[in-house]
């Protein structure tokens, strides 16, 4: 899960989700930052959370490789090629923001930024 050091690292605290429903989780946490803006149209930082594919039952080996990279940037790994990146987008997309970031790396089709 290549995004995952952009979700830790935009975490103050990294508590997983409370119980009920995550939307209503602080920001302060990891399930605050991948489900906010998620009851926004155009405003999911994650399109997994605002795209209904959540209704869907998970694939099995998908899931168990998405808790152990989850695992992994929890306990403090950092995918070398992408550094300490707070943001990311994939290659087709054109965010407002790029511009006031530096572009650290290009994996595959994601592009990562940190702040200046």
């Amino acid at each position: 899960m290549r995004p995952a050091p952009t979700v830790t690292d935009n975490v103050q605290s990294f508590r997983w989700c409370s119980t009920g429903s995550a939307r209503a989780v602080s920001p302060k946490t990891v399930c605050g930052v991948v489900y906010q803006g998620a009851n926004r149209k155009t405003g999911c930082q994650f399109s997994f959370t605002c795209d209904g594919s959540q209704t869907r039952r998970p694939e099995h080996d998908g899931w168990e490789q998405a808790r152990h990279a989850a695992r992994r940037a929890m306990d403090g790994y950092v995918y070398a090629p992408v550094g300490r990146a707070t943001h990311y987008h994939t290659d087709w997309l054109v965010p407002y923001w790029r511009s006031s970031l530096v572009k650290v790396a290009t994996v595959e089709s994601h592009i990562f930024y940190q702040r200046r």
